[in-house]
């Protein structure tokens, strides 16, 4: 246990450090925007480059992995949409709003930091799968089904609006640069590998920061009901259907098969919070956002109290 909160405890310590820095005024919450959007287009694509370069690193795609997570991921979206349809009469774009929360993890600000103290390096190669799971399965096929209730025109708009901006988008950049680089042997010079290595170093406790600032002002709103039930979905059933993936598939390295189940168990992404605003659902989702976070505290220690003596056999 002790060893568990000595990994966890820092990183949510950051997050309250980052909480009451807004709520107490020595920060407005304009000013974390630009800090996570520092990390964003900085920080992470920097630390994503280091981590699949590292000459230690083991960077190569796991195609077990991204099956796990990826159906686990797509059967936690779907099975969350069809619960707000048929169930609760949820429309089109709420109920895609509540797939993406249960499917689309905090793997960046949350996830990282906390499979870092966990695994080391393997980290790396974890989250740049997850990224690409998330940003080319998850959030691609939400979006088309929350704009798809405008027809067939608006599906195709989606996918096209998701392609354009997952070409734009820096994370993309630093994970591509960093397999090309690692797939030929590169090795940055000297100085600007030195100035990479500062920039990713600040990524994570920046980026925890910036997620305890960003819950600054949240409410639960009037959708109590729902919120525990995406809460759930995120913290509870996508983890246990990626960790029961795991388990089917057994050529999965172990520890990236830990990786998986972590990563799957952190709470929501806070970007579908700003995607959920084109579609008038940002009070939902900051509800979400704020109820997850806080659970994922007790939720997280848990698992991590499960996996953690799996560690040493997993290493050799």
């Amino acid at each position: 246990m002790l060893h568990v909160l000595t990994i966890t405890a820092p990183i949510y310590l950051l997050i309250v450090v980052g909480y009451f820095a807004v709520r107490g005024g020595l920060l407005q919450k304009s000013d974390t925007r630009a800090l996570g959007r520092f990390v964003f287009m900085f920080g992470l694509p920097a630390l994503l480059f280091s981590a699949l370069t590292q000459r230690h690193a083991e960077a190569h795609i796991e195609w077990g992995y991204m099956a796990a997570y990826g159906v686990g991921s797509g059967l936690a979206m779907l099975g969350t949409i069809l619960y707000a349809r048929k169930v609760r009469g949820a429309s089109v774009p709420l109920a895609a709003v509540q797939g993406m929360s249960s499917a689309a993890s905090n793997t960046a600000f949350i996830g990282f930091p906390i499979l870092y103290e966990l695994l080391g390096p393997s980290a790396g190669m974890a989250l740049a799968m997850c990224f690409i799971i998330e940003n080319l399965f998850v959030m691609p096929l939400g979006l088309a089904y929350a704009d798809s209730a405008g027809g067939s025109g608006k599906l195709k708009a989606a996918l096209m609006r998701s392609a354009r901006s997952l070409v734009r988008n820096p994370l993309l950049w630093g994970l591509g640069l960093g397999l090309v680089f690692r797939a030929l042997g590169w090795h940055l010079p000297a100085v600007p590998d030195k100035a990479v290595q500062m920039v990713s170093m600040v990524a994570s406790p920046l980026a925890l920061f910036v997620v305890g600032g960003s819950l600054v002002g949240l409410r639960l709103g009037h959708h109590i009901r729902d919120v525990i039930t995406v809460v759930g979905a995120k913290l509870l059933l996508h983890p246990l259907l990626v960790g029961l993936l795991v388990l089917a598939l057994p050529a999965i390295d172990p520890r990236l098969g830990i990786a998986a189940v972590v990563n799957a168990a952190m709470p929501m992404a806070v970007v579908v919070t700003v995607l959920a605003q084109q579609y008038e659902q940002e009070e939902f989702s900051a509800a979400t956002l704020l109820v997850a976070t806080l659970s994922s505290f007790i939720t997280i220690n848990v698992l991590l109290m499960v996996v953690a003596p799996l560690l040493p056999a997993a290493g050799q």
